[in-house]
């Protein structure tokens, strides 16, 4: 998620928060949360203010 959150340009947290909402999708393995590129670069194209 630290990967996730500097491309996005936003702290861990907010980046988490986003994948709790839904607003970014995202995969659990074990304990780690994956974040495919696609979904990335969907959420940076629709480039609208994140809602919380």
């Amino acid at each position: 998620m630290r990967e996730v959150a500097e491309i996005l340009g936003v702290s861990k947290s907010t980046a988490y928060e986003c994948v709790r909402t839904g607003q970014l999708p995202a995969v659990k393995l074990r304990s780690r949360i994956l974040v495919p590129v696609e979904a990335i670069e969907a959420f940076l194209a629709q480039a609208g203010p994140l809602e919380f």
